[in-house]
């Protein structure tokens, strides 16, 4: 079986890659609720709209849970990918992750939009030994992670927050949630502070990349102060721990690569 799907409007889904069944690796895991349905505070989520799909079919949390105990207990080595959207409580989620997260756990990708600063700190206790985590916070969100994130990839959506604490991350990408998607001149300050810092600094980051559009006087001052050399649309600098990096940019992205072949 390469692959298995359980589709309601409460969906689980399984992907295995194309390979001999004793070595098959779970995929990809969602645990999505439909727009119009909520929970009732009983683990269970009570769906508005009537959907031949859900006949005899559980949508609460003590059935999903079983069903992954049982999953990860069947298949060789399971890598799990695991997405929580829409009305998934917060504390479910946390329960899931410190499930999975043995080894077998490899991604999580949460919305936080109605989510408290406990739950924020749950979550990424329970995620900071991932190798992915994918977070949307939401309006307004001012905290910093409770515990140092060591992620080999961090993507982050939603206000915009302080780059100093995802400094030993690998790999960091930015979808700030600002007006027109265009950074304002307060951001650019603090980023050519965090750049400066970077480069006098030894830490696990290597590439960042931030979706957004901004003007050039922007970019410069972003830029003012780090680079060695200077091209046409790109900078270079060398680090504190010899690692070379150029920061470059498009009309809508800003980022920064680092060559770690040595």
């Amino acid at each position: 079986m390469h692959l298995c799907r359980i589709e309601c409007y409460h969906e689980i889904l399984f992907n295995f890659p194309l390979v001999p069944f004793f070595k098959c690796e779970i995929g990809l895991c969602n645990f999505r609720l439909h727009e119009k349905s909520y929970s009732n505070g009983k683990q269970k989520y009570i769906l508005e709209e009537y959907s031949v799909h859900i006949q005899n079919t559980k949508c609460d949390e003590p059935t999903i849970r079983n069903f992954i105990e049982r999953v990860v207990q069947v298949f060789h080595k399971p890598k799990i990918v695991v997405r929580c959207f829409g009305l998934v409580r917060c504390e479910f989620v946390v329960e899931m992750i410190r499930l999975l997260n043995n080894g077998m756990l490899q991604e999580v990708m949460y919305s936080m939009t109605d989510s408290s600063k406990e739950c924020y700190n749950a979550v990424f206790n329970e995620a900071a030994k991932l190798k992915k985590f994918s977070v949307q916070f939401p309006p307004k969100f001012r905290f910093s992670p409770p515990t140092p994130l060591k992620l080999d990839e961090l993507t982050v959506s939603g206000p915009w927050l302080k780059m100093d604490d995802f400094m030993d991350c690998k790999t960091v990408n930015i979808f700030p949630d600002i007006k027109e998607n265009k950074l304002k001149w307060n951001i650019a300050v603090n980023l050519n502070k965090f750049f400066k810092r970077l480069k006098g600094s030894e830490c696990r980051i290597e590439n960042i990349c931030i979706k957004a559009k901004m003007e050039d006087k922007f970019r410069l001052r972003i830029i003012k102060g780090v680079g060695d050399t200077f091209e046409e649309f790109n900078v270079n600098f060398l680090r504190k721990d010899r690692k070379k990096s150029m920061i470059w940019w498009t009309e809508k992205e800003f980022c920064m690569e680092t060559d770690v072949s040595d």
